[in-house]
């Protein structure tokens, strides 16, 4: 028997909606109320449904060809410190490499215009591997074109943001990014206890 547990979560995208499904053997539990886990960071903190921790800061994984957009993105992204991990590789290449070769981000940012493999084939190819295919790609770019756009949703990008000139518009891009992705849930964060 299971049951389909829904909460909303606060964020900063209107109408975000977080479902938990929990199964449960043949025989009731208990309902006596049960400790709630909770990560603090900073002056937030993210309530956690019981059987699940944080036991690790949530990783980010940046493709971007252009290396001083690489280094801005490093800065802006080591203000969140401990709460989260972020890797870089320069090139679509580069990126499927390390995505085949070591422990899987939660969660990717591909920038979209790229030499040799741009970020909708690397998209593609991370969509076409099973075993990263469940892996949320957020694809980033200077283009607002609606083909691009229509064309990243096509092949599955979970969002698609464009990149601000103004510093200021992109610390709280990234500000935004990362208050959502705390609050979501990927197949890899947060780490299931005992699992």
């Amino acid at each position: 028997m299971g049951s389909l547990l829904r909460c909303g979560v606060s964020s900063s995208v209107p109408g975000t909606l977080v479902q938990f499904s929990c199964s449960r053997g043949g025989t009731p539990e208990s309902t006596a109320p049960r400790p709630r886990s909770s990560y603090t960071g900073g002056d937030e903190s993210l309530v956690l449904p019981p059987g699940l921790r944080v036991s690790r800061p949530f990783r980010v994984l940046l493709v971007d060809d252009n290396p001083a957009d690489l280094m801005l993105a490093q800065e802006v992204f080591a203000e969140h410190g401990e709460r989260l991990t972020i890797s870089t590789c320069a090139s679509g290449e580069e990126a499927l490499r390390a995505l085949r070769g070591g422990p899987l981000p939660d969660v990717v940012i591909l920038d979209v215009n790229m030499p040799v493999m741009s970020g909708f084939e690397v998209l593609q190819a991370i969509k076409d591997d099973p075993a990263l295919l469940s892996i949320p790609v957020v694809m980033l770019s200077t283009s607002s074109q609606p083909g691009d756009v229509a064309r990243a949703y096509t092949l599955h990008a979970s969002s698609y943001m464009v990149k601000s000139n103004s510093f200021q518009k992109f610390v709280d891009q990234v500000d935004a990014f990362v208050s959502f992705w705390r609050e979501s849930r990927t197949p890899s964060w947060p780490d299931r206890s005992g699992a």
